[in-house]
């Protein structure tokens, strides 16, 4: 079997994905995330730390098995938004890529928008116009889509982590504190409601971690396993995400371990965007940057 790999290197998580494409579909062989923080006590700093990297290397060295288990020859390997801004970003390359005997890719906020789009087109969502976010730790894409085609997008450098790191909160968040970082995000996400109000968007599509918990969450809270997520629902989701301590959190079914410090500040970005916009449908998208690149790795000229 011809697999092709992706390996995201992100801001909390790196990311494989194995596949290969039937009839032009892509088929997910495997896929496993590793906890490695690579942007904790730094980021804001534009620093990858030495513990951060350490994390990485190990990281690295369990992707390696599992490729070499696969057979993958020619894996790819991406970087956003803590390698694109990094000051240290060159030596940290310098230390991962003996490991995996291949180069790192590091996107450009662009890049990287463009690849979750590709991913998200790829699904041939029936909707007219709407907004794609996509929550990293690092950044934030925003790409809006007007029938079809891609009409505006953004990477906006205000993920997760770096609230995490300005903020310190990761047990109950109290209604000031909720106030006081929504009215932070405010200008970073001007320009982009600006434009989504101007398309009259009303439909979110959030892909990603951020939105994978917020599923598996509405998944446990109604035994259902739908990618729409009701407003009133993904409230109630917020309301038990918010307001409980960082243990209690751990223990709700349906979350991550690997989100459970991050989580809160996604809903406070996705709560911001979607009463700012008035959002009446959210969509939670199983596809996203590794899926865009594995596409991308297929069909390069595949564009929307």
């Amino acid at each position: 079997m011809d697999y092709k790999a992706v390996v995201d290197l992100g801001t909390n998580t790196f990311q494989l994905l194995i596949g290969s494409f039937k009839n032009g579909k892509l088929l997910v062989e495997f896929e496993r995330k590793f906890l490695v923080q690579l942007g904790a006590k730094g980021i804001n700093n534009s620093i990858i730390s030495n513990a951060a990297i350490e994390r990485g290397k190990i990281a690295l060295e369990k992707i390696q098995k599992e490729l070499a288990h696969y057979q993958v020859e020619k894996p790819i390997y991406l970087a956003t938004s803590a390698m694109r801004n990094a000051s240290n970003a060159e030596q940290v390359m310098h230390i991962f890529e003996p490991i995996i005997g291949h180069s790192i890719q590091i996107l450009s906020g662009k890049q990287e928008a463009s690849l979750i789009a590709k991913a998200v087109l790829n699904q041939n969502y029936p909707y007219k116009n709407y907004l794609i976010v996509d929550i990293g730790g690092g950044s934030v894409e925003c790409i809006l889509v007007q029938k079809g085609a891609i009409k505006f997008q953004s990477s906006i450098e205000i993920g997760a982590h770096r609230l995490l790191d300005k903020y310190q909160v990761t047990g109950v968040f109290s209604k000031q504190k909720s106030i006081e970082i929504k009215e932070h995000l405010r200008p970073f996400f001007q320009s982009t409601i600006e434009k989504a109000r101007t398309n009259q968007v009303d439909t979110l599509i959030g892909t990603a971690g951020s939105f994978d918990t917020f599923h598996d969450l509405a998944a446990f809270k109604t035994q259902s396993n739908h990618s729409l997520i009701g407003n009133a629902m993904l409230k109630e989701i917020f309301r038990d995400i918010l307001s409980v301590s960082l243990e209690q959190r751990s223990q709700i079914k349906g979350m991550s371990a690997l989100r459970t410090a991050l989580i809160p500040y996604g809903c406070l970005i996705i709560e911001h965007i979607m009463d700012a916009l008035e959002i009446k449908l959210t969509v939670c998208c199983p596809h996203s940057l590794k899926e865009g690149a594995l596409i991308n790795m297929q069909d390069p000229k595949q564009n929307h």
